[in-house]
């Protein structure tokens, strides 16, 4: 099998941990057996031995020839012995050393050769451990731009260096930035395109609008009783056409004027009571540590009101008979900047698959629905720095939160 090539990276971090890590050592060697050698040359053991032995010869001899004492003669003897030994250690050491010196060379060539390979096999390694987090955080970057999802956590990373794994956590988190990001603007392009489109569809139908709703008045006046019935279906149908050209002017334009303090459990409570009616019932749950939000109340006032209505009509159809239909409830999150409203129903719901699309102009799931209500609640809600999200309810209906921040 033929062995990759290194990189860039990993070829500049091997070169320079193979250099710091071999040449100190061979320095160090190199230098260790050329002391080593002069100081065997230095030493020269056997030459000085050589020559004690042959003086110590002489002085022996003469000791002997002088008829000494047993105590001398004994002593002498002794010196005699042990001068042999030593001169024989003598000349075993020199042949040693003679020898050791002539290999020395050879054996600090190989202990050269054998640190120069363990060096290269670890510094090829660390350099391949290194470059490896780097080299993936290139491929990570291409990843974002084609707008591919990055790999999940692997056992692997858990023996990387704790800056790499950091980076490699910065990247999934920039990555899950960048896809709500694109989210959001293709949300906003899109909205932005259906806004432009939507005023002026508007702009015409307040056009023909104005003229049409003059000719209804105009004839309900000098119609006979027979035609009121029509006249008034034509009324209520060009009201309804007011109202619709009013959703598609207000689509895409952000609200305007200034803010003030919103009392929202009071606004809620107001909007309960004018909204709702027997046989669907509700309950506030507002705790009194909810603080009064900044924003525009008449925005606030349709948005909540579209909610609120949403919430009764998906209880159309449903049994009757439950203690609580609609239920609110408000909160302030522990960040301390928001505060949470919770409108629940217990209704028809949405299917799961519709849950992407809820807040879409162009979707509905009403009859006679326009697919403009929930789009502007969430473009009134993102307006005053919030957001507003849905889910099913367990045991059946729809739950709706919108999160405000208290300032403006």
């Amino acid at each position: 099998m033929k062995r990759p090539r290194m990189d860039t990276l990993e070829r500049r971090l091997f070169g320079w941990f193979f250099v710091v890590s071999v040449a100190p050592a061979l320095v160090v060697l190199v230098v260790g057996s050329l002391v080593l050698v002069r100081s065997l040359d230095w030493s020269g053991p056997l030459g000085p031995w050589t020559r004690i032995a042959d003086s110590a010869a002489v002085l022996l001899d003469a000791v002997e020839a002088s008829d000494p004492d047993p105590a001398l003669a004994g002593a002498a003897d002794a010196h005699r012995d042990e001068l042999s030994r030593s001169v024989t250690l003598a000349h075993r050491w020199a042949f040693i050393s003679s020898r050791l010196a002539s290999v020395l060379p050879v054996i600090a060539l190989v202990l050269a050769l054998v640190l120069a390979l363990v060096a290269w096999r670890v510094t090829r390694r660390l350099a391949k451990q290194l470059a490896r987090p780097a080299r993936d955080m290139v491929g990570w970057t291409a990843r974002l731009a084609r707008e591919e999802p990055l790999p999940e956590a692997g056992p692997s990373e858990a023996r990387e260096p704790r800056e790499f794994r950091i980076l490699r956590e910065a990247f999934r988190i920039a990555a899950r930035e960048l896809s709500g990001a694109r989210e959001r603007a293709l949300a906003a392009e899109r909205m932005r395109v259906w806004g432009e489109m939507a005023r002026r569809v508007a702009h015409e139908m307040k056009n023909a609008l104005t003229p049409l709703r003059l000719g209804v008045h105009r004839i309900a006046a000098a119609s006979n009783p027979t035609m009121r019935e029509s006249v008034q279906v034509v009324d209520e149908e060009t009201r309804r056409l007011e109202e619709l050209a009013s959703a598609f002017a207000a689509l895409g334009r952000p609200p305007a004027g200034p803010v003030s303090e919103v009392d929202l459990p009071e606004l809620l409570q107001s909007l309960l009571r004018s909204d709702t009616a027997p046989p669907i019932t509700y309950e506030l749950n507002a705790p009194s540590d909810v603080p009064r939000v900044h924003a525009h109340y008449d925005e606030l006032v349709r948005l909540f009101r579209n909610l609120i209505r949403n919430a009764v009509e998906a209880m159309h159809g449903t049994p009757e008979g439950r203690r609580i239909d609609v239920t609110i409830a408000l909160a302030r999150l522990d960040t301390r900047d928001f505060v949470r409203v919770d409108i629940a129903d217990r209704g028809v719901g949405f299917a799961e698959v519709n849950a992407g699309r809820l807040f879409e102009p162009d979707f509905t799931t009403k009859s006679r629905g326009t697919g403009l209500g929930l789009a502007l609640a969430r473009q009134t809600v993102r307006a005053h720095g919030g957001e507003l999200t849905a889910a099913p309810r367990p045991g059946g209906g729809a739950v709706f939160t919108v999160r405000l921040p208290v300032e403006a």
